[in-house]
């Protein structure tokens, strides 16, 4: 059998009077009981552990915990396709030469190409490059000297 307090007319009793909510707590019905006050703070028993708690997404391994690379694409540092990694190319077990094209940005191609929009000498090197580009830089700096107007030039040599 159920205990009494189980049934549906103890309920309607222990709920059936309203309790109107209150706006703020200046409203508060003032009682005579102790303050209530948070539990206080005990100490845990034992050393502390060292170890943070791992996210679910983090795998366990021998040598230690490491991320998932759940998501990332990989590419193959050999012929730059995405889907395999080097040691899975085909071309690689194959012998054959990648047809990946050597990589320039933007800033390699501004320096190639002066400000006349003449291309440089692709078959420059390096320090000669750096005299061509300086040279290149000089005579514009030059021209924008003699367009202003200054009783006085200044020479770059």
């Amino acid at each position: 059998m159920v205990h009494d307090c189980y049934s549906s007319a103890r309920f309607l009793v222990a709920y059936g009077p309203k309790i109107m909510p209150c706006s703020d707590k200046t409203t508060w019905e003032k009682v005579s009981a102790p303050k209530v006050l948070p539990p206080k703070y005990e100490k845990k028993v034992g050393r502390p552990s060292k170890n943070r708690r791992k996210l679910p997404t983090e795998i366990e391994t021998a040598t230690g915990s490491k991320l998932s690379k759940h998501g990332v694409a990989m590419t193959c540092s050999y012929c730059g396709d995405k889907g395999h990694n080097k040691k899975g190319c085909q071309l690689r077990k194959a012998g054959l030469m990648p047809k990946k094209q050597p990589e320039t940005n933007a800033e390699d191609e501004e320096i190639r190409q002066s400000d006349q929009g003449e291309a440089m000498p692709s078959n420059m090197h390096e320090e000669d490059m750096y005299d061509y580009a300086r040279a290149q830089v000089l005579a514009v700096l030059q021209i924008c000297l003699i367009s202003l107007p200054c009783n006085k030039f200044v020479s770059f040599h």
